[in-house]
């Protein structure tokens, strides 16, 4: 007995000096790094997190502090652009993979951040927070902040990150009554613009880097551009892309049209595209993501739409040089109504031009790619969309779109936690990664605590 003693007191001394209060944290950062609006916002974000989980002083630049987040400097000069890698163009994310390198120095803790990019910074700093000092941004409006007594971690300990996608984030379905629909979609909701920020915020804490949502039916177009600039120009300042998702000529929802036939309009189709999207651009767009179809279920003419798609790709890319991409459907060209197939080829400058168009291969309900039985939208299983994505991604960049819920939850008094969406979800994440996949966009549709939960 004396000896359990004995060796608990010794454990309780080998482990208890680790276990020390901290006097003080500081984030050593340099003028690159401060001049620098992204990389600025997150350190001061993740300063004023910190300080609601320790009882201490945290701040910039006080070497003199127990514990120091040294961050690198940014070489302005620094281009992890790839140009020969792919065949085909790709829109441009720096690099943000990071690690961390922690060593004791004196009476200091030194935690190295290794990274190359602003957005590597802005990574690293959340990754740090949530993976090792267990905060949990879960929600927009909740968030999980330790109560640290202690500093938690050894003072010597090596840790890094590597993002499974290029481009990762949410598509909020403002075709439905959202949390967010009202400030993304009318300029005159009342604190619209710091609701919106919030989401964005929390977007930049979860290491996302992707938001779009849809554009609808609207008469005051440029007013509501003017409107939405500053929102994209903030998501930009916190390292989001962002894009919007409208229609050509999509005749249900109440989706926004880039032409409307006569009578509706007594201008042609391509004068109707061209003004609207130099109103659209008087926000700097990133991606605009088109329905083609008229509907969920029709074709409609192959060949004009062809011609007015490679018009707009033109357009979007080379005059605005933004991405154009499209949602592919899980509807089977089978099942479409009125199926017209292409009567023409693409010239090789024509195949080049599309080429530059991206798609997002969409899967629905809690359904994976790999499943056996699918039965949605008269399909046995979405087996044909992942021999689509594999044939896509030789011709054009690619992104998985799946949903993260289903109308059967939406505006549900009682919550549904559907579990399989978990499942399905890691389990095509899993196999995207391993394929490749540039891209990972979530189909999200509500701020519901199960919807939360899951996304």
């Amino acid at each position: 007995m004396k000896r359990l003693l004995v060796l608990q007191t010794l454990i309780l001394f080998i482990i208890i000096p680790r276990l020390y209060a901290v006097d003080g944290i500081s984030v050593i950062a340099d003028s690159s790094v401060l001049r620098n609006s992204m990389a600025r916002a997150s350190i001061e974000d993740c300063i004023g997190l910190l300080k609601k989980a320790f009882s201490c002083d945290v701040e910039i630049n006080r070497p003199s502090f127990e514990i120091l987040l040294v961050l690198p400097s940014l070489d302005t000069n620094y281009n992890d652009t790839d140009t020969g890698s792919q065949a085909y163009p790709t829109l441009h994310y720096p690099e943000h993979d990071y690690s961390w390198i922690s060593e004791r120095k004196g009476k200091h803790i030194h935690l190295n951040l290794h990274t190359n990019t602003a957005e590597g910074i802005s990574c690293g700093l959340y990754g740090f927070l949530q993976e090792q000092l267990w905060f949990a941004f879960y929600h927009p409006r909740q968030t999980v902040i330790p109560d640290m007594q202690f500093w938690p971690l050894t003072e010597e300990f090596e840790w890094s990150a590597r993002p499974r996608f290029n481009k990762k984030g949410f598509h909020l379905h403002t075709m439905h009554p959202l949390e967010l629909t009202e400030p993304l979609l009318n300029p005159d909701c009342p604190d619209g613009i710091e609701q919106i920020k919030e989401y964005i915020d929390w977007l930049a804490r979860n290491q996302q880097n992707y938001f779009e949502f849809n554009l609808l039916e609207t008469d005051e177009l440029e007013k509501w551009v003017k409107y939405i600039s500053p929102v994209v120009d903030y998501a930009h300042s916190r390292g989001i892309l962002m894009g919007i998702d409208l229609s050509l000529h999509m005749t249900q929802q109440k989706a926004f049209m880039l032409y409307k036939n006569f009578p509706a309009s007594f201008k042609t189709a391509k004068r109707q595209i061209r003004e609207n999207l130099n109103t659209l651009f008087m926000a700097k767009w990133d991606v605009i993501a088109m329905e083609c179809s008229s509907t969920e279920f029709t074709k409609g003419n192959a060949d004009k739409t062809q011609k007015l798609q490679l018009y707009i790709t033109d357009l979007v890319c080379n005059k605005y040089g933004a991405k154009l991409a499209g949602r592919e459907h899980v509807v089977k060209n089978d099942n479409l109504m009125g199926s017209q197939a292409l009567t023409t080829e693409l010239s090789e400058e024509n195949k080049k031009l599309d080429a530059k168009r991206g798609i997002f291969i969409h899967t629905v309900m809690f359904y994976g790619l790999t499943d056996k039985q699918a039965p949605v939208y008269e399909n046995e299983n979405l087996l044909h969309m992942l021999d689509l994505l594999k044939k896509e991604q030789k011709e054009r960049e690619t992104w998985y779109y799946p949903e993260s819920a289903y109308w059967i939850t939406f505006d549900n008094s009682v919550p549904m936690l559907l579990m399989p969406y978990l499942q399905t979800r890691m389990d095509d994440i899993l196999l995207m990664d391993s394929l490749n996949v540039e891209g990972h966009l979530t189909f999200s549709s509500g701020w519901e605590w199960e919807y939360w939960l899951i996304d």
